[in-house]
């Protein structure tokens, strides 16, 4: 909760996350399982089931941006509206407690459909090849504006999803949203990034997120193999091309080690 003692979604992603984060590094870096290790993925756990059972809807396959201190997201104003940050993060915590879970499929499908849910409803309605900001629960949007911050994290989340299933679809959709921060959000003069389509002033916070997000692309990036090779006959063929048809095969391949910590 946070001083208001309404739940926000996102705040409880953030605190799944380090709870995971000081569980991992105590199990894998420092080879110690004890009580803080313990501690720290049993209120992960705890978390991780009362955003589920409470803000998660089954049907839009999204989660709610906030509710009371009952877990009510009904009663508060704008409780059950989708917001892309919160998704985004909702999915990146999905797949990395699907790591600390020790593969439990439940978490994994929910972020592949919550991706889903937002390549739906938010994918580039206004053109720019990036996701619109808030929509309602009937999927109608209440805010179209497309900005870097929610961005960068789908940008994060759509990597994670590639490291972790191999499925190029989340590969290409990074490389899309890439493709649009440089034309459609750099700024060349001040060497920064704009806020927004709408809104060119520069957020420092908002840059960090990116150059992190980047940070991972690029891991993943020099992680990724592509071989390809033609072929025409059983034989070589000659080094002056002299035929018709030539057949390339690309093949790409991944490399990635996961370690799963709870165990």
């Amino acid at each position: 909760s946070n001083s208001t003692f309404d739940k926000h979604s996102e705040s409880n992603f953030y605190g799944i996350l380090a709870n995971l984060l000081i569980h991992q590094t105590y199990y894998h870096q420092l080879n110690l399982k004890n009580a803080i290790t313990d501690k720290a993925y049993d209120l992960a756990n705890k978390t991780m089931s009362s955003i589920v059972n409470n803000m998660w809807d089954e049907t839009a396959k999204a989660f709610r941006y906030r509710a009371n201190s009952a877990w009510n997201p009904f009663v508060v104003p704008g409780g059950t509206r989708y917001h892309l940050d919160v998704n985004a993060l909702g999915i990146i915590t999905l797949l990395e407690f699907w790591v600390g879970s020790g593969m439990e499929s439940d978490f994994l499908e929910k972020a592949v459909n919550l991706y889903n849910s937002l390549d739906d409803h938010l994918w580039n309605l206004t053109g720019d090849d990036l996701y619109s900001n808030i929509a309602e629960s009937n999927w109608f949007l209440f805010d179209s504006s497309t900005n870097l911050n929610s961005n960068a994290l789908m940008l994060e989340a759509c990597i994670r999803l590639f490291q972790l299933t191999g499925n190029i679809t989340y590969y290409n959709r990074a490389i899309e949203l890439f493709d649009s921060f440089e034309k459609n959000l750099y700024d060349s003069v001040n060497k920064a990034y704009d806020f927004s389509i709408s809104d060119s002033s520069k957020n420092f916070n908002t840059n960090l997120k990116l150059y992190d997000a980047y940070l991972k692309t690029s891991e993943t990036y020099s992680s990724t193999i592509l071989r390809a090779n033609y072929n025409l006959t059983a034989t070589v063929p000659d080094l002056v091309f002299n035929q018709d048809i030539m057949n390339l095969t690309s093949v790409y391949a991944f490399e990635n080690t996961e370690y799963y910590y709870n165990l």
